[in-house]
């Protein structure tokens, strides 16, 4: 039956409405809608729930976080600007540095070719809502994004331009499982018990209390939930520790200088176990279930 001139225009407005909700609430791929997830989030000063307003998050007393260019951000530009250092430096730096297999046999010592590759990691991953704090520059993480395509990652990171690199990245790639979120890692905006795994890489050593941000990724991951984990510790190799204390640290790459128990030890107190680790250099590669 041929449509009338009225209903035709009626869909295309239906149709320009619904894409106009899908390009504001979703991630720049507009293929993973925030509406997918806003039930995983929660208000990370409150713990209430949260809901959708337009281009925002809104708790129940009325507290707004915005959603722009495809990044929920719960910092603002109040927050405190611990993540300054990871702001100022370039992608391609940072790209370099955690590429670069000289620079990492002769700092860290470790062999670009043995590490385990990151999708091969997450292949017994439960496919659903996960984790990944902090998602940096993407540089690693979109293997695992590409892994999983049938799962939704929260990629959290403090730094926004951080964010926005990856956002690119996915973007390039063509990656549309991926939810951008600015968070603080010692508040999660997400509710207890909800995320199926979760991954940090090369995190943990730059966060401002590992203890905390164990604690946080304790209460946000499921029981049996796997949590993969890699960081530098002190302790290994004399040069990586002269590195640590005398340029990542004062630079503000790092905020901590621990050896590879401290970790451990914070993941236990955090209700993970299981914990099965292994040093490549002055990296642990940490894995277990909550």
């Amino acid at each position: 039956m041929k449509k009338t001139m009225r209903e035709t225009m009626k869909e295309a407005v239906q149709e320009t409405r619904q894409e106009t909700m899908k390009k504001t609430m979703s991630d720049p791929m507009e293929a993973t809608p925030i509406t997918q997830v806003v039930n995983y989030l929660q208000c990370p000063q409150t713990a209430s729930e949260l809901s959708i307003r337009g281009n925002h998050l809104e708790n129940l007393r009325g507290d707004t976080y915005p959603v722009s260019d495809g990044i929920i951000d719960f910092i603002g530009d109040d927050g405190q600007t611990v993540d300054d250092s990871y702001d100022e430096i370039s992608e391609e730096k940072y790209n370099n540095w955690v590429r670069s297999k000289f620079i990492m046999r002769l700092v860290w010592g470790v062999n670009l070719d043995k590490i385990p590759k990151i999708k091969d990691e997450v292949s017994g991953f439960t496919r659903d809502v996960l984790l990944d704090i902090p998602c940096g520059t993407g540089i690693m993480s979109v293997e695992a994004y590409k892994a999983l395509p049938d799962s939704i990652f929260l990629a959290i990171d403090y730094s926004r331009s951080m964010l926005d690199i990856t956002r690119r990245l996915c973007k390039r790639l063509k990656i549309g499982n991926v939810v951008f979120i600015r968070a603080d890692v010692a508040s999660l905006p997400i509710k207890d018990n909800t995320v199926s795994a979760c991954i940090s890489l090369n995190g943990f050593h730059a966060f401002a209390s590992p203890r905390i941000a164990a604690k946080e990724l304790g209460r946000c991951t499921r029981k049996r939930g796997k949590l993969l984990m890699v960081v530098s510790c002190t302790g290994e190799r004399f040069i990586s520790d002269f590195m640590i204390k005398h340029f990542m640290i004062p630079r503000g790459y790092f905020h901590n200088a621990l050896p590879s128990s401290h970790y451990e030890e914070y993941l236990h107190m955090a209700g993970f176990s299981e914990i099965s680790s292994e040093m490549m250099g002055a990296s642990m590669i940490a894995r277990c279930y909550k």
